[in-house]
């Protein structure tokens, strides 16, 4: 199955949810020329930030800044493909619930949540994490907390038949988290950040979405009730 959209009606273009993308390929096209040194420039790297280890040979990105343009660095298409398939997703819809400016506020945060989690766990190590992941849970548990009723139109294909199918979007959601695990097993980024890290970084972006939207779930609603 290929999904499409989800049936919550669309009031506004998703312009920074088109514009996340956009950085997204952009950085990917632009900070990998076929060098590993090249992704890991933008990596986090928790034994650096708190000071275990010193700046690799790697130094396009200053230290403190990694935690941002790590979110914006993918190594291998699928790696890319993957993150950006489920961004669009569930970002389009949260972004019309929240704003455009709340919602990329709403992102970051996620993205600086998840590696708050992973640094906090394992301060020490020197394996690079790099990715959407933790952002994009962010976003999927805010989803998951203001539509979790919502179904996903995804197109089905049967053999010789192709039919198109509502699926509830908590599946999708399983589905996304999987794909992380499986992300860390067959370690689907060349640059050795298998062992944990994207599993890390899933759970502490998905567990700020649900927390924050769950603080600011009543709120939301009533705006969208027009209240």
């Amino acid at each position: 199955m290929f999904p499409i959209k989800d049936d919550i009606p669309a009031r506004r273009l998703p312009l920074v949810t088109l514009a996340l993308i956009a950085v997204n390929v952009l950085a990917f096209l632009l900070w990998r020329d076929g060098g590993t040194c090249d992704v890991v420039d933008y990596a986090v790297v928790p034994a650096e930030l708190t000071g275990d280890a010193g700046r690799g040979s790697c130094t396009s990105a200053p230290t403190w800044l990694t935690p941002i343009t790590a979110m914006f660095t993918h190594d291998g298409l699928l790696h890319l493909a993957g993150n950006m398939l489920f961004l669009w997703l569930f970002g389009r819809t949260v972004e019309n619930a929240l704003g455009s400016l709340r919602f990329l506020v709403f992102y970051l945060l996620a993205g600086l949540a998840a590696t708050a989690l992973l640094v906090a766990i394992s301060p020490d190590s020197d394996v690079p994490s790099i990715g959407a992941a933790g952002a994009i849970s962010g976003v999927v548990g805010g989803y998951l907390l203001l539509f979790p009723r919502a179904r996903v139109i995804s197109v089905a294909f049967l053999l010789f038949f192709v039919t198109i199918v509502a699926v509830p979007a908590l599946a999708y959601a399983g589905v996304w988290v999987v794909e992380q695990i499986l992300f860390d097993l067959f370690d689907v980024t060349s640059i050795g950040a298998a062992g944990g890290a994207s599993s890390l970084t899933v759970a502490g972006g998905l567990a700020f979405g649900l927390l924050a939207m769950k603080l600011g779930a009543g709120r939301v609603r009533a705006e969208q009730a027009g209240v």
